[in-house]
């Protein structure tokens, strides 16, 4: 609802001029369009960060994984006769087993996680960790271990701890 008011000028004519309330559909489609600019480059920053989160997590667990498999090498001198020589042994469930207590001694090397399920080791991405047993089989002053992250897109991330 609009009010009339009558406005006296300085010369005594009067005129009449309508007093509106609220926002003109310009404004509101202006306002509207600065709110999607601002959105859009939040969401873009915001996927920018998982990509980064999703790569540091990835390298942090192949480390951890490495370690575990590292301590299991120091206790028995050898690998688990299932993964021996295998140049990219996935981590599922069996072999995880060996990590996870399931050893002669019954130590655990890895403590389960929320990544690794019934299936195995997986990544942020949803695969299966690999590792290359063939890279070390001594302890050396130059012993190289090695986990694979296959990333999306068909890249490749492969950690290595000498």
């Amino acid at each position: 609802m609009m009010k009339t008011v009558k406005i006296m000028t300085i010369s005594g004519a009067s005129s009449f001029r309508q007093e509106r309330k609220g926002f003109t559909l310009v404004e509101i489609l202006v306002v509207m369009a600065i709110l999607a600019i601002l959105a859009s480059l939040m969401i873009v920053g915001m996927d920018a960060s998982r990509k980064k989160a999703r790569i540091t997590k990835a390298h942090a667990e192949s480390k951890q994984l490495i370690q575990a498999w590292k301590s299991y090498w120091l206790v028995y001198g050898k690998w688990p006769a299932s993964c021996e020589g295998q140049s990219d042994a996935q981590m599922d469930s069996t072999t995880m087993k060996f990590l996870m207590g399931d050893n002669p001694k019954k130590l655990p090397f890895f403590e389960p996680n929320e990544q690794v399920s019934l299936v195995g080791f997986k990544d942020p991405w949803g695969n299966l960790y690999t590792v290359d047993f063939k890279a070390s089989t001594k302890l050396t002053d130059t012993e190289t271990y090695q986990t694979t992250v296959f990333l999306p897109q068909c890249r490749r991330y492969v950690y290595d701890n000498n």
